[in-house]
């Protein structure tokens, strides 16, 4: 029919050249091609002399992934978390020495016949830090046990633990053994006051005499004599050097103690809040221009036993103060400052194992080159605040004899010293100066 080959049913195996099988009436349909991806079953006896196809393995089943995903889940969280443990174990483990809050509780060392020992660990046989003379301050912490505290010593800044029994929590209280036994009795505890600069304590009552020590406002000293009605006889518990001040520089009442005025390079005038002292540097403390880091903004230096006048506390990192030391006014680190007078005893053994430049430090790392002695001078050797022959950076005056501490060799004319005589820091001649 309509010209279609001739086809064979599938059915009956009639033979038929139509669209039906004129036999069993089934519909002719295309046969089917062989190919590998397609399941043919072919019987024996339907196709006559052919062998069977064999047919293909059914399609494997498609494996269900979740169970191993969430296995590689759950084993990732796991090893996230052993990691962020480990961490937190090193992390803990290393803020053993973070610094705590401060307390605002100060002790002093008291009734010591040589030294008290800062150690690293509660126990006496443990590192020693540093060593503490009388008189010496340290920041309470808590009680480690009934023998021992935890402190900061307020000169080096390094914490550890001390001796409850060689501790006293005022420094009118401080027992100097050397002093036992005298018959001078105190007449009572004064502060320094009103003063635009500094308290000088005195060798004899007299503006001529030498300057043992120099007192700023708000530190208190033990009235020993009201020797006339200029001068006292104080005894200053921070240095642990007695001597005669004016006596209408010292008020009884710390709440009377005035910090003065100050006017700044502009004539604005400056109220000093407080005086407080730099400490724990290896090399200076920067004075800025601004409360920054940079060091484009740094216009001077002071150094470790200066005063500063606090004029405004600023922020947590930076406090505008005056420095006494150099007449500048600027911004300094606060974390470099301390209110109590950080005394430095330069009498140390070296052998001990202490070393001075474990202080921290803002300025450049240095090593101090030891003592040396004035000579050679017709009158006396300037210290002054900067590396300037200018009258203007005068400080003081040290002498022939007198030994000096040298910290810098700044250039071939000024290194950088304190004065044992004076107490003071600052630049000096080096030509005056021999070993």
């Amino acid at each position: 029919m309509g010209g279609m080959d001739v086809w064979t049913c599938n059915q009956c195996g009639q033979e038929n050249d139509g669209k039906f099988c004129v036999k069993c009436g089934k519909p002719f349909t295309e046969p089917l091609e062989a190919s590998p991806e397609v399941t043919v079953f072919v019987n024996a006896s339907d196709s006559p002399g052919q062998a069977p196809v064999r047919p293909m393995a059914p399609a494997p089943k498609k494996k269900n992934k979740t169970p191993l995903l969430l296995a590689i889940i759950v084993g990732s969280v796991l090893l996230l978390a052993a990691i962020i443990t480990v961490i937190a174990v090193v992390v803990h483990k290393g803020n053993d020495n973070d610094v705590p809050e401060s307390t605002g509780v100060y002790y002093y060392v008291s009734g010591v016949a040589e030294y008290s020992i800062l150690y690293e660990q509660a126990n006496a046989h443990s590192t020693a830090l540093a060593r503490l003379s009388n008189g010496d301050s340290v920041e309470y912490f808590y009680d480690e046990n009934s023998k021992f505290v935890y402190v900061m010593d307020i000169r080096s800044h390094q914490y550890g633990y001390m001796l409850s029994d060689e501790l006293v929590a005022s420094a009118a209280n401080v027992v100097y053994p050397e002093d036992e036994g005298s018959d001078i009795e105190s007449l009572g505890d004064y502060y320094v006051t009103g003063t635009k600069s500094s308290l000088s304590v005195r060798e004899e009552p007299s503006s001529d005499a030498n300057a043992i020590v120099k007192l700023y406002n708000g530190e208190v000293v033990s009235v020993l004599e009201t020797t006339n009605d200029k001068y006292w006889y104080v005894y200053d518990y921070g240095s642990g050097e007695s001597g005669y001040v004016l006596c209408n520089y010292l008020t009884e009442n710390f709440a009377d103690v005035q910090y003065g005025e100050s006017t700044d390079d502009e004539g604005n005038t400056m109220m000093v809040i407080a005086t407080y002292y730099v400490t724990g540097t290896k090399n200076y403390l920067a004075i800025r221009s601004e409360p920054s880091s940079s060091s484009a903004a740094e216009i001077g230096k002071t150094y470790n036993g200066n005063a500063v006048g606090v004029i405004e506390k600023t922020d947590s990192t930076f406090w505008y103060v005056y420095d006494y030391s150099s007449g500048l006014y600027g911004y300094v680190k606060c974390a470099y400052l301390t209110g109590e007078y950080p005394y430095y005893d330069y009498d140390y053994d070296y052998d001990y194992d202490y070393n001075y430049d474990d202080y921290y430090d803002e300025g450049d790392y240095y090593d101090y080159y030891g003592d040396y002695y004035v000579s050679g001078t017709s009158n006396y050797l300037a210290i002054r605040s900067e590396p300037s022959s200018s009258s203007a950076v005068e400080l003081g005056k040290t002498y022939n004899g007198n030994a000096v501490l040298v910290i810098e060799k700044t250039n071939s004319t000024f290194w950088y010293v304190y004065d044992y005589d004076s107490g003071l820091y600052g630049y000096v001649k080096c030509a005056y100066l021999v070993q």
